[in-house]
């Protein structure tokens, strides 16, 4: 639905919420084809998830979400501070999620 979705409002910025592990397969699969389409880590805990994700699609890819009170912030946050990126791209990391987020309200009949 995600790919539908991106393909059909391509200047639309996607953020995909909650990509566990288990999902990056199906994730990177979408991400790689459609460039409006972006992630926030909270859950996400792949070994060098940030690098991956800035060699493969971009930096501007990531978002900083902790979905605090059910995760722990400082571990994601170490994530990106301890990320093998330079200081602006982590500087990035943690601003798209405000400059990224917009409601969309979808009415179902």
């Amino acid at each position: 639905k995600v790919d539908a979705l991106a393909k059909c409002y391509p200047d639309l910025p996607i953020i995909i919420q909650g990509t566990f592990w288990r999902y990056n397969r199906f994730l990177f699969e979408v991400l790689d084809k459609h460039d409006n389409i972006h992630f926030e880590i909270s859950v996400n805990h792949t070994n060098n998830i940030v690098e991956f994700t800035k060699s493969n699609f971009g930096i501007h890819r990531l978002l900083y979400s902790c979905c605090w009170p059910y995760h722990s912030m400082p571990a994601i946050k170490s994530m990106v501070e301890y990320a093998n990126i330079t200081e602006e791209e982590k500087d990035l990391i943690k601003l798209a999620l405000e400059c990224k987020v917009k409601e969309l309200k979808v009415e179902i009949m």
